[in-house]
């Protein structure tokens, strides 16, 4: 993977990445990364010990997201190759989901 002069760590076309942590509830869909025009890629990760979360678009439920396994689970990752906004929900109490991003 080609880097950077400046950054030779990120690839091609990266300048930025931004990090954080969001804690989610299962009551309402929880905006972890905001859109971004520019960005290459966002990945995620539940950090929760045993409760499963559930990743999609504003709308997103447990029964219409993407399951994130919790540690005890697996602890999956998600990766999103795109600039749309990017929510989570929990199926239940209040976990904590982790991501990276990475934009121009």
């Amino acid at each position: 993977m080609a880097g950077r002069k400046d950054k030779p760590y990120l690839p091609h076309g990266v300048l930025n990445h931004a990090t954080g942590q969001v804690t989610l509830n299962s009551s309402t869909a929880t905006l972890v990364v905001p859109a971004r025009e520019g960005r290459s890629r966002a990945l995620l990760r539940n950090l929760s010990a045993s409760i499963t979360v559930y990743v999609g678009d504003s709308s997103v439920t447990s029964s219409t997201g993407w399951p994130l396994l919790s540690a005890a689970g697996g602890g999956e990752s998600f990766a999103a190759f795109d600039e749309s906004a990017i929510y989570a929900i929990a199926a239940s109490g209040a976990p904590v989901v982790t991501y990276w991003e990475e934009y121009e």
